[in-house]
């Protein structure tokens, strides 16, 4: 019978503790670092000021240039299918 992780003891430093609960972490931290660059270079208001597109939906709660941004960063964490954005 194999013994998990969680199931063994570490004798040589009493001090070091093991947890695998996960907490609070992000794979996506990095992603603030992109958003501080875009305020830097203002790319989220050169998209909002250019890019004007008419397509007629009006049930929408985003506005287009928050959706374009939006799949900026998406594409920048690596989540590149549309489905990713519904989390």
């Amino acid at each position: 019978m194999t013994t998990s992780v969680n199931e063994k003891s570490m004798n040589f430093n009493k001090r070091v503790k093991v947890n695998f609960d996960g907490g609070d972490l992000t794979g996506d931290a990095g992603l603030l670092l992109y958003q501080e660059f875009d305020h830097v270079i203002r790319l989220h208001k050169a998209i909002e000021e250019m890019v004007h597109i008419k397509d007629g939906v009006s049930h929408r709660s985003h506005v287009n240039h928050d959706v374009i941004m939006q799949k900026i960063y998406q594409n920048a964490a690596g989540y590149d299918a549309d489905d990713h954005g519904d989390t």
